[in-house]
């Protein structure tokens, strides 16, 4: 979010969004704006309201789209890596989820 603004700063021009210009807005709506894009940016929704038009905001847009799939993967391994830890650490009485299953078993084609 930070970046975004400091890029703005620095290039002025270097983001379009729907409404006034960047630079009529007070600080208060900048943060906002910002932090928004940062959220649709990193989520990778990306609704188009606020474009990065300069090469600049283009490639830290594009790091922090990339960074933000990253924290997802990294997020999800994690937990899947606690769940299957905490699987093999289970007291008596503990049924385990991969032997409460049945085998998966290829379908026959069908004739």
């Amino acid at each position: 979010m930070r970046v975004h603004g400091l890029v703005e700063a620095l290039f002025p021009g270097s983001y379009h969004a729907e409404g006034r210009l960047l630079a009529e807005r007070t600080d208060a709506a900048l943060v906002a704006t910002f932090q928004y894009f940062s959220t649709v940016t990193a989520t990778t929704v990306g609704f188009g309201d606020v474009v990065p038009v300069a090469p600049v905001a283009r490639v830290v847009t594009g790091l922090e789209a990339i960074v933000g799939q990253l924290y997802l993967a990294v997020g999800i391994a994690t937990l899947v890596g606690r769940v299957v830890a905490a699987d093999g650490e289970a007291g008596p009485g503990y049924i385990s989820l991969a032997r409460a299953l049945p085998p998966l078993r290829p379908r026959s084609p069908a004739l």
